[in-house]
């Protein structure tokens, strides 16, 4: 339940960040240089992070073990 709670806040943290940047921004002549590519990149991790399993974060672990 609380890794659903994450991803609901951090999916309408997005959806107002992409309102921004698309929507009300160039609606009021502000531009923030590379803002949409943060925007976008904020969105890919985003997708990753709801589509690939939590075992992904994990695959880093054992880099410095020895068998």
């Amino acid at each position: 339940m609380r890794g659903l709670f994450k991803i609901l806040i951090a999916g309408a943290l997005l959806l107002f960040l992409n309102l921004l940047v698309l929507k009300v921004f160039p609606s009021l002549n502000i531009q923030f240089y590379g803002l949409d590519m943060y925007g976008l990149f904020f969105n890919v991790l985003f997708v990753l992070y709801v589509i690939l399993p939590n075992e992904v974060g994990t695959i880093f672990n054992d880099l410095g073990k020895i068998n």
